[in-house]
């Protein structure tokens, strides 16, 4: 029900999750194995979880409505929530907060973030009440850049974890961790009641090959193959006279449903990309995801196959294999192109591109760049050793060619990815800055540093639970999580700025120098951008400090200028 009244009633549309599960791994809450179904060989176990779905209608730009929802059992007990308010999406000059966050992923610190944005939030509001008549509250739409939790079919980890330390992803952004653990001392808040969240896809939302009956739900997420050889192998499928699959190709490479389920896309589309005018931004969401696997070169991982199975392509890796293409050629960059030639982005105040995978920076996870795997295979077919080098993805005609009578003499495969190769470096970063989009948001290190190259600006936000470390010696000190395999700084050389406020490292972490990240497993950092004055705003608090508040850390300006007073940088000697 909704309204000023609370008297106008939206029935729901209810669709049920085809892929929820849980397994002998979930951290289940006491009592719910009622709700699951009879174990898989693999100990895999459906779990029934539904999304409803209401439309109000009506509704004017700029005004909150009060809303609340109800539902109702078999045995006809109600259940209501809290009053919380609605607005329709916002007119263009309408201003709009917006939060800028990602990798939530089940992370210890994850609650303490977002705890402490609605705790800024009622204090702006206060604030505001003595200048405007109507206050909208500070955030009026989260932009979340994937990895919203760790295994996207483990329905406790979207619903109802049963880890003080790993908080479930909606608890952990409705403020209900403390209905679900009464001990902690962060339990989350109250956003996703009042704020619409637009996601993209991030690695975690993707999983591996469809065994339920054989594997678990770890061992299905890691075990992905690209769609350019599952199709290679529903071909060989139907020709062995097996009945037509649809599903074949989705179910023996990766899948997303669970999140097309959950989050329908902006646009209406079934692509797994999207743009969306809201307000006066303009926003991109990009599928610019990889598998995450090891380093090493005796396993499956980014390095290489395993020695054991460099002759059975079905139990190859592919190394780090993006999930969708993203360069020139690609549906997803012929589509770009197309948005970015749009009259609705061009005109947009504000053009913001959001993309999980690590595009910039200093997190662990820049390399390797976002280049195509460049295989080295080694094989011996009786007159000695002889090496093809070959760059993935293959077409059927390559794959038969060159790789397929290879099979049974392979020796040894090993992969590289080369920096100069980076495909958002040479295709996308320059498109993107000759479009004049203002600002790239993306995640996926889990920490906090931007950048800047020509008008456009790059955030990584994603410091809201562990972080694994920053690439970075400031001549006096350091701070390398990979054992000096990669050397310090952004892949491409470009500059990280340091905070323009306050240095948290420095004064919290104590290091001698001011740093430009925030890597840390104590401080968590959420950024904000609001449209009123195109400031890009982050904040950083102190977990081992709860009663402190929010200090504001860095602050900086998108143009917010029309396409034809954008000046393009000349980018021959820059970096995209």
């Amino acid at each position: 029900m909704y309204g000023d009244g609370l008297d106008q009633v939206v029935p729901a549309t209810t669709t049920k999750l085809s892929r929820m599960l849980e397994d002998d791994d979930s951290e289940l809450p006491a009592g719910l194995t009622a709700e699951l179904g009879e174990p898989t060989a693999s100990g895999v176990r459906a779990r029934n979880v539904w999304r409803h779905e209401a439309v109000a209608s009506s509704l004017i730009a700029g005004k909150r409505n009060p809303y609340f929802v109800e539902s109702v059992n078999d045995s006809a007990q109600r259940f209501r929530s809290n009053v919380y308010t609605l607005q329709p999406k916002p007119a263009i000059g309408q201003r709009v907060r917006v939060l800028l966050t990602s990798d939530q992923q089940n992370r210890a610190m994850s609650g303490a973030n977002y705890e402490k944005v609605e705790k800024v939030e009622k204090v702006e509001k206060v604030e505001e009440v003595e200048e405007v008549e109507e206050v909208s509250g500070l955030l009026d739409a989260v932009f979340f850049a994937g990895d919203f939790v760790d295994h996207p079919n483990r329905a406790s980890q979207w619903f109802d974890r049963a880890n003080e330390d790993r908080p479930a992803f909606f608890p952990a952004m409705q403020g209900r961790l403390r209905q679900l653990h009464f001990g902690g001392t962060f339990h989350g808040g109250a956003l996703l009641q009042r704020a619409p969240l637009l996601g993209i896809l991030g690695n975690h939302e993707v999983s591996g090959r469809w065994f339920p009956e054989q594997n678990d739900i770890v061992t299905m997420y890691n075990d992905s193959q690209p769609r350019w050889y599952s199709g290679i192998r529903y071909r060989d499928y139907l020709a062995g006279g097996n009945t037509a699959d649809p599903d074949y190709v989705r179910n023996h490479s990766h899948e997303n449903l669970t999140y097309d389920e959950m989050w329908p896309s902006p646009s209406g589309t079934e692509l797994p990309y999207w743009s969306h005018q809201y307000g006066d931004v303009f926003i991109i969401g990009l599928h610019l995801n990889r598998i995450w696997r090891l380093w090493g070169s005796s396993r499956k991982g980014k390095e290489g196959e395993a020695p054991a199975s460099v002759n059975g392509p079905n139990a190859w890796g592919f190394g780090d294999h993006l999930f969708e293409g993203i360069g020139m050629g690609t549906a997803q960059y012929d589509w770009l192109v197309s948005e970015l030639a749009s009259s609705a982005f061009q005109n947009a105040k504000y053009k913001v591109v959001m993309a999980h995978q690590t595009v910039f920076g200093l997190g662990d996870n820049a390399y390797p760049v976002v280049a195509a795997q460049e295989a080295k295979i080694d094989y011996d077919l009786g007159s000695g050793p002889k090496t093809l080098e070959i760059t993935f993805p293959l077409t059927e005609s390559e794959w038969d060619a060159q790789i397929a009578p290879l099979l049974g003499s392979i020796t040894s495969i090993d992969y590289a990815y080369e920096t100069e190769e980076d495909l958002w470096r040479h295709q996308i970063g320059p498109l993107l800055v000759n479009a004049g989009v203002d600002l790239v948001f993306c995640g996926h290190s889990h920490l906090w540093n931007r950048s800047k190259v020509g008008t456009m600006h790059y955030l990584e936000s994603s410091n809201v639970g562990n972080s694994f470390g920053a690439r970075y010696d400031d001549g006096s000190e350091s701070e390398t999580w990979l054992s000096g395999a990669f050397p310090p700084g952004d892949p491409h050389g470009r500059i990280v700025i340091a905070p323009t406020h306050f240095n948290p490292m420095q004064a919290w972490e104590g290091f001698s120098n001011p740093l430009p990240f925030v890597s840390s497993n104590r401080l968590t950092v959420f950024s904000i951008l609001d449209t009123g004055d195109g400031a890009v705003r982050s904040y950083v608090f102190d977990t081992e400090n709860p009663s402190a508040g929010v200090v504001l850390m860095d602050e900086f300006f998108l143009s917010g200028l029309p396409q034809s007073l954008i000046e393009v940088p000349d980018l021959r000697g820059d970096s995209g």
